[in-house]
């Protein structure tokens, strides 16, 4: 079994063996082809431009849907509690409509962070084939 010890160590081997990897293949990309080293000053800056648009909306979007979330599951535990109650005075419609309005919301907030992650995605993309280009 693992604790959060053990699961940490093992997050921070999975970045150092990334990093090193980035490294050696940035490092061996500028011995090999000089010209990298004209291509590499413009592809970071976009991309800690990109990185930081992206951890802004990410962090925002899932706010919103940690609050869209709240009410759907507040209105599952409440008509689960209530529903004799709703069944006999008719009022079935009426939290039918509610909830899909709310589980519409939160479907709204998921999906824009799928959204931005897949839009994040895309311009990692673009800017490794930029690398790519420029080195071939």
């Amino acid at each position: 079994m693992c604790n959060s010890s053990c699961l940490d160590a093992v997050t921070i081997y999975d970045f150092l063996v990334g990093a090193f990897m980035f490294l050696g293949s940035v490092c061996t990309a500028i011995v090999i082809l000089p010209v990298v080293l004209l291509i590499l000053p413009p592809l970071a800056y976009c991309f800690l431009r990109f990185r930081s648009v992206f951890v802004a909306s990410t962090r925002e979007l899932k706010r919103l849907e940690g609050l869209s979330r709240s009410p759907m599951y507040a209105m599952l535990s409440e008509t689960m509690l209530g529903v004799a109650t709703i069944r006999t005075n008719g009022y079935t419609d009426f939290f039918l409509r509610q909830f899909s309005e709310a589980h519409n919301r939160y479907t709204r907030a998921v999906w824009s962070f799928m959204a931005s992650s897949r839009w994040f995605a895309t311009s990692l993309d673009i800017l490794s084939f930029s690398l790519l280009a420029t080195a071939t």
